[in-house]
């Protein structure tokens, strides 16, 4: 019996992660966020500068960690690159709201 229930809950589980898979893969499809990136032709980072993830240089330059790692996503996805400051508390809000 309860090998029954085990295999019942293995096959529901198994269908509804299809089923997930299948409505994920739908939605990434033609509205994606990464079809909106290439189509712009820019990849826009909201950052707050925090070392050593994202800070200026001497220079006033950023540096640091977030900013190798989105230039070269930008390079891998054949896109220019838009680096946005934004204060901390302010980097969910603008996420929601299509900045960046």
């Amino acid at each position: 019996m309860l090998v029954g229930a085990l295999i019942t809950a293995g096959i529901l589980i198994g269908a509804t992660n299809v089923a997930f898979a299948e409505s994920t893969r739908q939605s990434l499809s033609s509205d994606s966020a990464l079809e909106a990136i290439k189509k712009r032709g820019t990849l826009r980072i909201g950052l707050a500068t925090f070392v050593p993830w994202a800070m200026r240089d001497k220079k006033g330059d950023l540096i640091g960690f977030e900013i190798d790692v989105g230039k070269r996503v930008a390079e891998d996805m054949g896109v220019g690159i838009e680096h946005i400051p934004t204060a901390w508390d302010g980097i969910i809000p603008a996420l929601l709201a299509g900045k960046f």
